[in-house]
């Protein structure tokens, strides 16, 4: 399946070249990953299959790798102590992370709220990507970084920060709780309208815009919506819920934005779509399971039965090739096999 996936990038490239203009930008891919959840362990330890699964991801070469946050499983109990504890995982984390940045393969993170509850637990992030640049490079950072000593800025690398590929902007911003702050407003406001020439502008962030697996927030999406709605963003990408997912949702106000979600890389925990979200899927149930069909791109999914009398996906690890072609954004789903490391995109 990782041959099939890299011939089927080459011959996107192939075929946009003949046909497209000479000065026209070829196909961008590149991966999405959210939620690993790595527990620290006093050995460093890394749950089965990750390994594989970024080996699978080095062998299919996307041009880069971004991580939208929850690395690690901190809690706003966490203790002094655990919190301390917790750099085991983050120590687990660069090593699980390094045959990527070997490879060439520039990896972006940001965090996600299990990273970030507590101020130990935010510094853990900050160290574990002060050499932000090196993971980026040859990518260039673009935004303020960390000040030298006390308070944490989160809205300076590595929690928000941007980058350009081919005329292609990205916003990699600090979401990790449906609360929006006037510093991170101003922020995005200012990358995106600093970024207005860009051919397209993606954000990316841990907590979605408009909640696919409970009631949305109506007020975080409209504050937040209107926000990437002023900025043009072309697309809003996160993790968190624990599904992949692919809508054009309708924000308060009348406003619309594509949001991406991605999923799970190691399938931890069991959630699914809200009965809204199950119609837009147009979800047939068959047997003892459901038929669906993601409402942009039309590929199809099992559900099944979940905890707590709810659905979930069958394909409980994913990430999310993106391709950007022209001005199309195809993100295709891609199940891990947790056992073998090997990849295969939904139906």
């Amino acid at each position: 399946m990782v041959a099939r996936w890299v011939l089927a990038i080459a011959l996107i490239s192939t075929v946009s070249t003949t046909v497209a203009r000479a000065d026209a930008p070829r196909p961008l891919t590149f991966a999405v990953l959210s939620d690993l959840h790595i527990s620290a362990t006093a050995k460093d330890e890394l749950p089965p299959g990750a390994a594989r699964m970024i080996s699978a991801l080095v062998a299919m070469r996307p041009r880069f790798v971004v991580i939208t946050g929850d690395f690690t499983n901190g809690n706003v109990t966490d203790s002094p102590g655990q919190v301390r504890f917790r750099a085991h995982a983050w120590r687990a984390i660069r090593r699980l992370l390094l045959p990527l940045r070997t490879a060439g393969i520039p990896v972006l993170p940001i965090a996600g709220n299990h990273d970030a509850y507590l101020d130990g637990q935010r510094r853990l992030y900050a160290q574990a990507f002060a050499d932000l640049d090196q993971w980026a490079a040859p990518i260039a950072i673009i935004g303020a970084k960390q000040p030298a000593g006390g308070k944490l800025a989160l809205d300076a690398a590595p929690f928000s920060y941007a980058v350009d590929v081919d005329g292609v902007h990205l916003a990699l911003a600090h979401v990790v709780d449906q609360h929006v702050s006037p510093a991170f407003s101003k922020w995005l406001a200012g990358d995106l309208t600093n970024a207005k020439a860009a051919r397209m502008r993606i954000v990316f962030g841990h907590v979605p815009v408009w909640s696919i697996i409970t009631r949305p927030n109506q007020r975080f999406a409209a504050i937040l919506g209107a926000l990437l709605v002023a900025g043009h963003a072309d697309a809003y990408v996160a993790g968190h819920e624990h599904l992949a997912w692919d809508e054009q949702v309708a924000l308060p106000g009348g406003r619309a934005l594509r949001e991406i979600l991605v999923g799970t890389a190691t399938g931890r925990y069991d959630y699914g779509p809200n009965p809204e979200e199950m119609k837009h899927a147009a979800c047939v149930k068959v047997e003892k399971h459901e038929e669906c069909k993601l409402p942009i791109g039309g590929e199809r999914f099992d559900m099944i039965p979940g905890s707590h009398k709810r659905w979930r996906e069958d394909q409980r690890a994913t990430l999310t090739m993106i391709t950007i072609d022209g001005q199309d954004i195809h993100a295709t789903p891609i199940g891990i096999d947790n056992k073998t490391g090997r990849l295969e995109a939904f139906k």
